[in-house]
């Protein structure tokens, strides 16, 4: 429920850019929840995102998101570099 609330939230800037805080939640399940967690987060994240703004694949991109900062988390330990190879992963 986390995930969806905080996507609701936005913060506009410079020429319509946008800080979404629904990434947050998505670190969060993945570190406490593991994978499964992770993967959960970024599926109900990216409700509102998918349906509204009619993005459908942005449920695959936050679910993966979720997953890889989960096992790099359990590889490393550390949520900073987890999240830093997560976003590298997901950059191509």
């Amino acid at each position: 429920m986390l995930p969806f609330a905080l996507s609701l939230i936005n913060v506009t800037f410079a020429e319509s850019w946008k800080i979404h805080f629904f990434p947050a939640a998505i670190i969060l399940a993945a570190v406490i929840f593991g994978p499964v967690g992770g993967i959960i987060a970024g599926v109900t994240g990216s409700v509102y995102t998918a349906l509204f703004l009619v993005i459908p694949y942005i449920f695959a991109g936050n679910a993966i998101f979720g997953l890889l900062i989960a096992v790099f988390y359990r590889k490393t330990g550390k949520i900073v570099l987890s999240v830093l190879l997560a976003y590298l992963c997901e950059l191509p």
